[in-house]
């Protein structure tokens, strides 16, 4: 009787002291975890609202190809900070996938930039008589390219609006989103 009594009050003790050293272990994780995506939230607010500036700023250059070519500068910056921000330890899992949606959307705008530039290269190699004809074939591209851009920033604000929200009901009120971020 006394053996029976003697085990279990080890197996009670063991049982006690595994369910609280494992919550404390969880809960340390999980404000790793917080405090790594709170971070992680800060800075693409920064990054997003610093590279949105300078990419409408590089409307104001004149040369469409040097537009273009600081337009994807911008966006390539943004999709390498994205990447250092993906491979941050301790990152919520919404996070890190918001973080590849990104990346995406992120090359993806790169890509349609790209195109953009080499149609407007090959349209300036053209032999095109009047310059009224080159505005209009360069108006036709830019309208063209400008759809296509359209598709996907509202993608990207959807997503960011998504995640703000998840992020929010896990997290609480430590986080900051407005629309026009």
């Amino acid at each position: 009787k006394s053996i029976i009594i003697g085990v279990l009050t080890t197996v009670i003790a063991y049982v006690i002291v595994h369910f609280i050293f494992d919550k404390k272990g969880g809960s340390e994780q999980k404000k790793k975890t917080k405090t790594a995506t709170i971070e992680a939230w800060k800075s693409i607010i920064r990054y997003e609202e610093i590279s949105t500036d300078n990419y409408y700023a590089a409307f104001c250059i004149e040369d469409p190809g040097m537009m273009l070519e600081t337009m994807a500068y911008e966006k390539d910056q943004l999709s390498k900070n994205y990447e250092i921000l993906k491979a941050k330890p301790d990152l919520d899992e919404d996070m890190a996938s918001f973080l590849a949606r990104a990346i995406g959307y992120t090359n993806e705008t790169k890509k349609v930039l790209a195109d953009f530039a080499a149609d407007l290269q090959r349209s300036k190699d053209d032999n095109v008589s009047t310059d009224e004809e080159k505005a209009t074939k360069i108006n036709a591209l830019e309208e063209r390219y400008t759809k296509k851009l359209d598709i996907i920033r509202p993608r990207e604000t959807e997503a960011i609006a998504t995640i703000f929200k998840t992020l929010s009901e896990k997290y609480g009120s430590e986080l900051t989103y407005t629309e026009d971020s």
